[in-house]
């Protein structure tokens, strides 16, 4: 899967619960796995930068040996970040950089999607999304129904004992 097919792999169907469950430690897994490759690839690649910028600094100070000039460090190092070779691998690892941090930021929302399941489920298990819910409205006519029928059995009981003369 790529990105995007993992990005769109988020969302969550609220009525297919068993099967978001089951697949969410197998999609976890591959943005895991895809994040710890990138991250190599962008560690790599910052090493580049630095075998780079070695090779370009003792190239730029033969090249002014050569020329019999003097050249300050803060020259050198000017001229080895202004070099063509290390802006070629910055951009390489800049780039590497992005796309691990996105994968990052992936990883860390499917985590969040394994706690939203939980809760989801769990709001399934208490019968949130069920049809048969009792309101505050149907309690109260359940208990006006029971005292009406209540006091009812006690005025028969009254008349009962008591029979009119």
């Amino acid at each position: 899967m790529d990105l995007k097919e993992l990005e769109a792999a988020l969302k969550i169907d609220k009525h297919d619960l068993d099967t978001e469950l089951m697949s969410q430690a197998d999609m976890f897994y591959r943005v895991a796995q895809e994040y710890a490759h990138i991250t190599s690839v962008k560690d790599e690649l910052y090493e580049n930068i630095k075998q780079t910028d070695a090779k370009t600094n003792i190239m730029l100070r033969e090249s002014f040996a050569d020329r019999g000039t003097k050249a300050t460090e803060s020259q050198i190092n000017a001229a080895v970040l202004d070099h063509q070779d290390h802006k070629e691998a910055f951009h390489d690892w800049i780039t590497s950089k992005e796309e691990a941090d996105k994968l990052g930021s992936l990883k860390e929302a499917f985590m969040q999607r394994s706690y939203m399941l939980k809760d989801l489920a769990q709001l399934y298990i208490a019968g949130y999304w069920s049809d048969k819910t009792v309101s505050a409205e149907d309690t109260t006519s359940k208990e006006a129904v029971y005292k009406k029928r209540k006091s009812r059995l006690a005025e028969r009981r009254r008349d009962a004992r008591h029979p009119p003369k």
